[in-house]
């Protein structure tokens, strides 16, 4: 009898660590996988996310890290801000494994330009880089019609 009172408060005790392992990471990390492609993002806080994409085989480090640069202004863009700045270099977190490049940007959103390097414009990231890749933008929200993560 006590051995199964003990089994029970037990697999009590892994559903609840379960269920908040799973709400944890709904909350901090979001992403999209399609094929074998894939972007997340992290909201760090106070208007900063990091943001990962990591291509497909043989998707070269410029385009890797364009999609990264274009997954940044969309989320500006949902969040509505009309700029980003890099916190971390152009390029930071590069990596080209098995011919799969993946690029990673710390950016903090901005409702007005600052002084400085490393600022961009959302809807001219979007749009030059949608045109670029031909991507349709399918409205002014920044939400990606033809995404190029499929």
């Amino acid at each position: 009898m006590p051995q199964n009172k003990f089994m029970k408060k037990t697999a009590s005790y892994f559903f609840t660590l379960a269920i908040c392992i799973s709400f944890s990471n709904c909350v901090i990390n979001h992403g999209h996988k399609s094929g074998s492609s894939a972007y997340s993002e992290t909201n760090l806080g106070d208007g900063s996310f990091s943001v990962r994409f990591q291509g497909k085989k043989n998707t070269s480090a410029d385009k890797a890290s364009d999609f990264c640069m274009l997954r940044c202004a969309q989320l500006a863009r949902e969040n509505n801000y009309d700029y980003f700045k890099l916190v971390q270099s152009p390029g930071d977190s590069m990596v080209n494994a098995a011919s799969r490049s993946q690029s990673t940007k710390t950016v903090k959103f901005l409702k007005e330009k600052p002084e400085g390097d490393n600022v961009y414009e959302t809807t001219t990231v979007l749009e030059t880089l949608s045109a670029k890749y031909h991507i349709k933008i399918k409205d002014p929200g920044g939400s990606i019609h033809s995404s190029p993560w499929e």
